[in-house]
């Protein structure tokens, strides 16, 4: 009877490992917001082992994340989180692990582990391993915080993929862990997938803050099993979109103008930065621009406001005329020569300019140079300790605003 058992007990565990087997992962941690997470996916669903993919996840909301995985078995995992709990490092984690493997029968080379964490200074740090007997294709890569894993791959480029949309990503751990889950969104990225025509079959994005428990983590994404068919992954990405729907900024802005002169205010809500689209070929960044067209006409405004990852655009369009356009831009414009120029620039004024205020803006509405007092119509300027670009140049009296463009090659 007892052998009987342990024969089954045995056929259990190998038919565990045998599904286990293939899966792509991200353990992550965040120094500036104490966050911690990880994304995975595999070849595995709910059916195969209750799950699926979730089985290799290991959160320790305010310390680290560890990912176990091919041939997997629980004892590994548990034996993996219990060393963090007691202070061990990734690396530290990582070659216990090897030393100490659990399965049955004994054989860490079949097995790979991915772990990040903070040490007790608040600095990131992390490991993995791959060991010489998981199915090809098999590698690691290991960040500053971050550790991305895959066996059973379409070969390298999964990894690389997923590294570089990770890195690129903008926004918090969160935004960064689902770019990188998408940067595995290729059919067959987990080989035994490719007759489905989907990377896998189970996937998830799991993110836990400071304080969290595993029964409330901040966010968690899960989605252990789909139709045939269906791509996992994007079924992560709309639970995604709909949890961060509610963080989304509304872009807006009002403006004053004065014949070709624009000043700009944002009035978006709940965004970080901003984005300008002048409508004339220029852009920008600052928060409240001022604007110079150039000509009349009507010009399509876009503002993006954009926080983490999201982002909104309004457009609204402003019309200049020309009725006074050309009276304007004769009796205010200053002559600047050579331009485009090579950094020394002359400006000259036809209108007395004696005590006025000079200031050179960037294409963004940043003064970069102001000069008080002029002592006469003729200006020199040195620009060349400044980027090369397009500036305005303008001059303030007591009664008047003169304006004009030069253009540093």
């Amino acid at each position: 009877m007892k052998a009987c058992l342990f024969s089954l007990y045995f056929l259990l565990v190998s038919l565990v490992q045998l599904f286990a087997q293939d899966t792509f992962s991200i353990v992550a941690v965040d120094a500036a917001t104490g966050e911690v997470g990880s994304a995975g996916a595999s070849c595995l669903d709910n059916s195969d082992i209750t799950g699926g993919v979730l089985i290799i996840s290991d959160p320790h909301p305010g310390r680290g994340v560890i990912h176990t995985q091919a041939a997997w078995v629980p004892a590994n995992q548990n034996n993996a989180s219990n060393q963090m709990d007691l202070g061990d490092s990734p690396q530290e984690i990582v070659d216990w692990l090897q030393s100490n493997d659990a399965g049955t029968p004994v054989n860490s080379t079949i097995r790979q582990y991915g772990i990040a964490d903070f040490d007790s200074l608040g600095n990131p740090r992390a490991a993995a391993y791959t060991g010489v007997n998981c199915m090809s294709y098999k590698n690691h890569i290991v960040g500053p915080n971050y550790s991305i894993q895959g066996n059973i791959l379409l070969g390298q480029q999964i990894l690389d993929s997923m590294e570089a949309r990770f890195l690129n990503a903008e926004g918090d751990l969160g935004c960064k862990l689902m770019a990188a889950l998408q940067g595995a969104n290729v059919a067959g990225a987990d080989t035994r997938c490719l007759a489905e025509g989907v990377s896998s079959q189970s996937a998830f994005v799991r993110v836990a803050r400071p304080g969290d428990t595993l029964g409330t983590l901040y966010m968690d994404l899960i989605v252990t099993e789909t139709p045939f068919g269906m791509e996992p992954i994007d079924s992560v990405q709309e639970l995604f979109d709909i949890f961060m729907a509610p963080q989304i900024p509304v872009p807006n802005f009002t403006y004053v103008d004065s014949l070709l002169e624009v000043n700009f205010t944002d009035a978006s809500l709940g965004a970080s930065a901003v984005a300008w689209d002048f409508g004339d070929g220029s852009a920008g960044t600052t928060q409240n621009p001022f604007h110079i067209y150039n000509s009349a006409g009507t010009y399509n405004v876009c503002l993006t406001a954009k926080y983490k990852c999201l982002s909104a655009t309004y457009c609204d369009s402003i019309t200049f005329s020309a009725t006074g356009i050309d009276g304007y831009t004769e009796s205010r414009r200053l002559l600047v020569y050579p331009n485009p120029g090579n950094g020394a620039f002359t400006i000259e004024s036809r209108t007395s300019i004696l005590g006025a205020e000079l200031a050179v803006v960037n294409a963004e509405g940043q003064e970069v140079m102001r000069i008080q007092n002029l002592k006469g119509n003729l200006v020199s300027l040195d620009l060349t300790n400044l980027p090369k670009g397009v500036y305005i140049v303008r001059i303030t009296t007591e009664e008047d605003l003169y304006t004009a463009p030069l253009v540093f090659e």
